[in-house]
This record gives C-alpha cells, structure tokens and sequence, in this order.
C-alpha cells in the first residue's frame, strides 16, 4: 500500500472513530422554503426520510422544503428537497409546567444521489442502526 493510501486510510479510520464517540442522534437540519428558514434537531434518519423535531414554526403535511443535513462528526452535509408526510404534536414536561413539542416525518421528495446515499448509508452503519446487508 502507498504512503497516500495509508494515509487515506488512516484519516478514514479516525473519522469513523469519531463518529462511533459522537452522539449520533439529535444533529442540526434547517429546512428552508422561500423566505422562510426552519431550525431543527434530526431524531432519526433512515434511507428514505428523516424523523424531525422543530426548535420553532410549524409546517403542514404536503408542505415541501428544502432540507440542509449535517451528519455527526464531520461525515458530511447536503442539502435535498424533501415533502412533509406527518406531523405529530405533543405535550411534553417542562420546567415551566409543559410545552407542546412538534415532531415531523419528511420523506426525500427524489431518491438521493449516489454521493448523499453513500454518506446516509455510511452514517447508518457506523452507528449500527443497519447492518452491512441492509444499508
């Protein structure tokens, strides 16, 4: 193996290190239409969509957005249109009593680019929601 290979491979291995030592679940997205820029936590991300919570605003079933992702430990970053499948509120404890928390179901309004399928996937296997036969 060549001195840049092993180099590449090392850098690989630590990346996925730091993954496995990062918690994966929640990272930032932003979903943005128009003029309109939504902040949120990722709860969970599977192939085909991505269960979200809202920091602020409310969305709509059938409402589309554009979807900013950002994988845990520098793995990478995308951006892709997504459709809003459901939406799920609920009263939840808080300090202050509760406060209602917004939960929304987004599906990948096209299938993902070989480059963004290979970063989920990846993703997917290094915190071992999938197995190597499944992703």
């Amino acid at each position: 193996m060549s001195k840049q290979a092993e180099a590449v491979s090392k850098q690989n291995e630590a990346k996925a290190e730091e993954a496995k030592r990062v918690a994966p679940y929640p990272f930032f997205v932003e979903l943005r239409a128009a003029e309109v820029t939504i902040k949120a936590n990722a709860l969970k991300l599977v192939m085909h969509g991505l269960m979200i919570e809202l920091k602020t605003g409310v969305v709509k079933v059938g409402n589309k957005f554009n979807l900013l992702l950002e994988l845990p430990a520098g793995l990478g970053k995308f951006e892709t249109e997504v459709n809003i499948v459901r939406t799920i509120d609920r009263k939840v404890p808080s300090k202050s009593g509760s406060r209602t928390q917004r939960i929304i179901e987004v599906h990948f309004a096209k299938p993902l680019v070989d480059k963004n399928k290979q970063l989920v996937k990846r993703f997917l296997k290094e915190i071992n929601q999938v197995g190597n036969d499944t992703a």
